[in-house]
């Protein structure tokens, strides 16, 4: 409905920007990070949500479109209202959270007023579904690591076969030059 507003900041009151949009002034709930580096007069481009239930309607805005999606994520779980999930972005980056439901970490969010521990073990349920775990993670990076280095063989001239002999060798890990340095070195004539 509303993506994104882009305005000037008239006024700054707990934890919410007063954005003015020529005549129209909106209040809009930002994470604690952005609202403390926000000045008034400054213009900003925010990414919203509107959040409107039976009792209440607020408007919510974040400086990246991934905050914004994130946020939605969080507040689509049972028992994160939208309250708690600002107050987890408020805290945390996108990468951060994702990287504690990557390793199962709970203090991540029971250290988030409005989470506890019940509410966190759903959180990690829930969303690290959506998100790669890390062990997924090193192991893309392995693949295209690998795929890289076939590639740059070939186009040395080495046939398929000679690669496939010196892979286990190679430590994928390495940068990738390192690793055709000792590629070339197993693959050299005796």
């Amino acid at each position: 409905m509303l993506e994104s507003l882009q305005g000037k900041i008239k006024d700054k009151i707990d934890q919410q920007l007063l954005l003015a949009l020529g005549p129209v002034v909106l209040r809009i709930k930002v994470p604690l990070p952005f609202f403390f580096n926000a000045r008034q007069g400054e213009e900003i481009l925010l990414f919203t949500h509107l959040y409107w239930r039976e009792n209440e309607i607020s408007l919510y805005g974040f400086p990246t479109a991934a905050e914004a999606q994130f946020f939605r994520l969080l507040i689509n779980i049972s028992g994160i209202g939208p309250k708690s999930a600002l107050a987890l972005l408020s805290q945390n980056t996108v990468e951060e959270i994702k990287k504690a439901l990557a390793q199962g970490d709970l203090h991540l969010f029971t250290r988030t007023p409005g989470i506890g521990q019940k509410t966190a073990r759903r959180l990690l349920l829930e969303l690290s579904s959506l998100f790669p775990s890390t062990a997924e993670a090193k192991s893309e990076a392995l693949s295209t690591a690998e795929a890289q280095l076939r590639q740059a063989l070939r186009s040395l001239g080495y046939r398929e076969q000679e690669i496939k002999h010196i892979l286990p060798h190679l430590n994928l890990e390495q940068p990738l030059a390192k690793v055709l340095k000792k590629a070339l070195q197993l693959l050299a004539p005796s």
